[in-house]
């Protein structure tokens, strides 16, 4: 929260936008990031996991 916070004031600022909205944007990106980095995380964990068993 610390960085979002923190990202929020310059979003703000720089487009003009109203503090609320630039946190609103900011949890949303967070959001998404979070789940594409899940989402890459669990694609590697299976494609290791098919690879461990073609190797046996």
């Amino acid at each position: 929260m610390g960085v979002g916070a923190g990202l929020t004031g310059p979003l703000s600022a720089e487009t003009g936008l109203g503090w609320w909205t630039a946190a609103g944007c900011v949890a949303v990106a967070g959001v998404v990031l979070g789940v594409t980095v899940e989402g890459v995380r669990r694609l590697v964990v299976r494609i290791s996991a098919t690879d461990t068993a073609e190797t046996s």
